[in-house]
């Protein structure tokens, strides 16, 4: 049950049996999985979208992946009092039983870790475009200049009379 804080009380009532609590501890723990799964998918979209310079795709796969680390906060401030207090909570449970939950979590914390490497791998991809694109607004840049240094816009590259010498 809830106390008046809102937080879970473990002491008695409903979550003193693991009856009771580690069903809800492996639907959590399952929702997360399949979020982390469509995480790690996202990252491969992100990571093909990056490379192959579409900005449009990336922006829709970053929105879709926001979408899907909102419903894991959500469902991760269901999951903390749970996980929290597993250690007091497992001593009601069969050795068994509590491998289960163990290697279920250690399997999303390897997933989000996977996302992790992916995300910093899209990261380098597009620190390295943006170098690209400054590299290339700084070359127009310099044209620019060049072009008006001789006093015209660049757009023509036929001599201009101050040109020439006399």
């Amino acid at each position: 049950m809830n106390d008046q804080s809102g937080t879970l009380d473990f002491s008695g009532g409903p979550y003193a049996e693991p009856a009771n609590w580690l069903p809800r501890l492996h639907k959590l723990v399952g929702e997360q999985l399949l979020l982390a799964q469509r995480l790690l998918s996202h990252a491969d979209d992100l990571d093909a979208s990056a490379a192959e310079a579409d900005d449009e795709r990336l922006e829709d796969v970053l929105e879709q992946r926001e979408a899907v680390i909102r419903e894991m906060l959500v469902i991760g401030e269901d999951l903390r009092p749970l996980l929290e207090r597993f250690t007091q909570l497992a001593t009601g449970l069969r050795t068994t039983e509590q491998q289960v939950v163990q290697e279920r979590v250690l399997e999303l914390d390897t997933l989000l870790e996977q996302v992790a490497q992916r995300d910093g791998g899209v990261q380098r991809r597009l620190e390295g475009r943006r170098g690209q694109i400054a590299r290339a607004l700084a070359g127009v840049q310099t044209a620019r200049s060049a072009a008006s240094a001789y006093g015209g816009s660049g757009l023509s590259a036929a001599p201009q009379a101050r040109d020439l010498e006399v």
